[in-house]
């Protein structure tokens, strides 16, 4: 009975200063978080991923796990989200386990979960819209024995068929790739093994699922053992055509998700104990006077006179009213109390008020740990809005960086196209001024030559045929005088309406010139008024860096004069004088003037 009362002394003071000492271990805090991602949004909806995660987390919490958080059909938000606060929770936990169904994907070596949410248009969005596998793996690293991490998501992925490809080097294969561990107490279970598919099964379950389901709730069974036998019953299932894989840093010692089962024994009647000996347990537990230590005598002692007297004190205990704190106690809980007054270990001050709850201490202890859980509390919930305010934080910065790396492609695009078009609208008004010059050199070839045809007569030959005053004017040279005339009309005529149509054609390649211009400033315009709001980001305004380098239209095409104006004929004006010659009709000014026509 002594040894007894000792050893149980000696529990309560190995619990009171277990935190201190940290000579007895506790037992093993399990959590797990289960996502089932069924309800796809952008490709065809998958049976199984619901009724997976639903039988798994129920496995989970008939297996006494202390949380099982169970979520389904996450979007990226809020996939991200249940990951973070996964980790706030498995900072005080021995064994941490995730669960994923749904479809999972590798792009260039890395492999993704897929939210319901996910659009996955390029191999470039799944940087954006999957969930690393690698930021998973993490979030489990407070875990102290076992983190393990069950993929059941390695199905013939629909994305793969509609992805475009950005980059030639950038795989994206079906099922997950292989991965490497650098943490140590780590499990990563696929249903397939890397670069092959899962089945998702025609029953309630899908095969891997199923298997899980059979093998890993049973006690005391090592994980590695249970997900070996996962193994060899998925490959018999599915006519070994799936074979799950197992990826792993475990130590030697075994870690079972379910503890085995205390073994019962038998409890033995003590062997027939001395005279003596029961006496001076009776008498040691007099002294106690307390109801546990009759319970405990009694438990020890079932017959005999000592017994029976042990019975009857309990009765007394039982009818009399509640004792007040023996000194003896009180200087108990004093020790104690003085002992975790001062620690922050919120277990070993529950531990004194379970211990000694009539104690004169208890308010201060209940005190201090309202006031410890409450400071435990604002210090999570302020970690978690760090942590989420970051996170936002950084999205949101990354949706800025692509929208304005997008605004700057788009300006690009629409300078070059600005550039574009204002070279081949100068060329186009450069190839049309040399046309034009052309032509008109042409003409004036022309014009000169019917001027020389026209003037063919030339005033000596008129004179030839100027006589005596009393010859006259044969009818033969006035004929040809009026020819003449009329073909120097004509060429005048001809010349005119040239000059007109040169001139309408110069008109018409200024005013489109104009329009060039215009519109070039149309365009600078519109570049300067949309870039405005980016100069504030950049030491130099980029309308003007913009539009800099832009081809400038020639100042103006090649004048294009028309023939010139033909001053009246020094030809016909000696015709004329000859003319009055002939008919006597010449004064002394008229006759001075016909001597320089010769």
């Amino acid at each position: 009975m002594v040894r007894r009362i000792l050893s149980r002394l000696t529990a309560f003071w190995a619990v009171v200063l277990a935190p201190l000492w940290g000579d007895v271990a506790l037992a093993d805090k399990r959590i797990a978080l289960v996502v089932g991602n069924s309800a796809y949004q952008n490709v065809v909806r998958l049976p199984n991923p619901l009724n997976d995660a639903t039988a798994v987390g129920n496995m989970f919490r008939n297996a006494g796990f202390d949380v099982v958080d169970s979520r389904f059909d996450l979007g990226n938000i809020e996939f991200k989200r249940a990951i973070r606060e996964f980790t706030y929770q498995a900072r005080d936990t021995d064994i941490a386990v995730i669960y994923y169904a749904g479809h999972g994907i590798e792009v260039g070596g890395t492999n993704y979960l897929i939210p319901v949410d996910a659009k996955l248009a390029t191999d470039l969005d799944a940087e954006d819209e999957g969930v690393p596998l690698d930021r998973v793996v993490r979030a489990m690293e407070p875990a102290r024995r076992l983190r393990l991490i069950i993929l059941d998501a390695c199905r013939d992925n629909p994305f793969n068929q509609k992805m475009r490809r950005t980059m030639a080097m950038r795989a994206v294969n079906n099922g997950l790739a292989k991965i490497e561990l650098t943490l140590g107490d780590t499990m990563i279970a696929y249903a397939a093994k890397a670069g092959s598919t899962a089945e998702d099964g025609n029953g309630v379950n899908s095969p891997f699922t199923a298997a899980l389901l059979k093998y890993l709730p049973e006690p005391g069974l090592d994980v590695r053992l249970a997900f070996g036998r996962v193994r060899d019953d998925v490959w018999s299932r599915t006519g070994h055509r799936q074979e799950p894989f197992v990826y792993t840093s475990l130590g030697g010692s075994e870690v079972s998700l379910v503890p085995a089962a205390p073994k019962k024994t038998e409890p033995t009647p003590p062997p027939a104990a001395a005279d003596n000996e029961v006496r001076r347990a009776f008498e040691l537990t007099v002294q106690v006077g307390t109801k546990e230590a009759w319970e405990a005598f009694l438990e020890d002692y079932k017959t005999g006179l000592y017994a029976d007297l042990a019975r009857v004190q309990l009765a007394k205990l039982a009818t009399a009213p509640p004792p007040q704190d023996s000194a003896r106690q009180a200087a108990e809980a004093d020790r104690a109390w003085d002992m975790v007054k001062e620690t922050n270990d919120r277990v070993a001050i529950r531990k004194f008020i379970e211990l000694f709850p009539a104690s004169v201490h208890v308010p201060n202890a209940r005190h201090r740990l309202d006031l410890l859980e409450q400071a435990t509390q604002e210090r999570e919930a302020a970690a978690h809005d760090g942590a989420k305010q970051c996170e936002d934080d950084a999205e949101r910065a990354k949706a800025a960086e692509i929208e304005k790396q997008r605004q700057e492609h788009d300006y690009a695009e629409r300078q070059q196209r600005l550039r574009e078009e204002l070279k081949r609208a100068d060329i186009d008004l450069r190839k049309d001024a040399d046309d034009l010059a052309q032509r008109e050199h042409a003409e004036q070839e022309r014009l000169a030559a019917r001027r020389e045809q026209a003037s063919s007569v030339s005033p000596a030959a008129l004179m030839g045929n100027v006589g005596t005053p009393s010859e006259g004017v044969s009818g033969h040279d006035e004929a040809r005088r009026n020819q003449a005339e009329a073909v120097s009309a004509q060429t005048d005529a001809q010349a005119q309406a040239d000059r007109e149509r040169l001139a309408a054609e110069v008109k018409k390649l200024q005013a489109e010139k104009a329009r060039l211009a215009d519109e070039r400033a149309r365009l600078e315009r519109i570049m300067a008024e949309r870039l405005a709001a980016r100069n504030d980001d950049v030491g130099k305004p980029l309308a003007g860096r913009e539009t800099a380098d832009l081809p400038a239209l020639t100042s103006s095409p090649p004048r294009i004069a028309g023939p010139p104006a033909r001053p009246k004929s020094a030809t016909a004006a000696c015709r004329d004088l000859l003319f009055r010659a002939q008919i006597d009709e010449m004064s002394d000014a008229y006759r001075n003037t016909l001597q320089h026509c010769r």
